[in-house]
């Protein structure tokens, strides 16, 4: 009895055997089989009763706002910030177009950006719990780790703009119990700051302009 379910055995792999051999001696069909082209005049939505109209607004309508946005030097790349996420935070997009690619997360709103002039580095200030005195922060442009340049929590540091070489960051600087802004100049190597002028008015808030060696501060 066990030599005839051995026997039955052995038939039933030998047909298993011929039956792979069959499937691999078949002939092998590259790429898709053909088949007719759908007609786009067949395609149709399906009907939904009792919807309205689509408001012309929601066919336009994005998702989050662009607070700043800056170019970046050498990238191909533009920088911005958006709430994207629910918070104003940096984000980069491919200048030919493409999903933004977010640089920064925090619950307080950054933005007041200027990058390096060799692209490597992006400035930018944020306060902490909404307290509008600000910090000055940069965090690489390609993503990593957000740096404190400032870190003076009883000081207001704003509108950081870049020297021509890369080697200096000039902002505003106002003490949080004084009214005047000053101008200061910071050697973004080492993060020494030294002030520079002091403006005298507690409304200056527009940003400087580097040109050369020079600052031109605005009336």
């Amino acid at each position: 009895m066990a030599l005839k379910r051995n026997w039955y055995t052995i038939y039933a792999a030998a047909f298993l055997l011929a039956s792979a051999a069959q499937s691999l001696a078949a002939p092998i069909v590259e790429g898709m089989p053909p088949r007719a082209l759908t007609d786009p005049k067949s395609i149709v939505s399906r009907p939904l009763p009792g919807a309205a109209p689509v408001p012309i607004a929601d066919l336009f309508f994005t998702r989050g706002g662009i607070d700043d946005a800056i170019w970046i030097p050498h990238a191909n790349a533009v920088a911005i910030t958006t709430n994207l996420t629910g918070r104003f935070n940096l984000w980069t997009v491919p200048a030919d177009g493409g999903f933004p690619f977010q640089l920064t997360q925090s619950d307080d709103r950054q933005f007041g950006m200027t990058a390096s002039p060799d692209g490597k580095w992006i400035a930018f200030q944020s306060d902490k719990g909404g307290t509008d005195v600000y910090d000055l922060y940069a965090t690489p442009a390609a993503g990593g780790a957000v740096v404190d340049l400032t870190n003076t929590p009883d000081v207001d540091e704003e509108d950081g703009v870049f020297s021509p070489d890369g080697s200096l960051l000039a902002f505003t600087r106002r003490p949080k119990a004084e009214s005047a802004v000053n101008i200061a100049v910071m050697e973004f190597a080492t993060r020494q700051v030294r002030q520079l002028a002091l403006c005298l008015t507690s409304s200056y808030s527009a940003p400087l302009r580097e040109a050369g060696s020079w600052l031109a501060l605005p009336p």
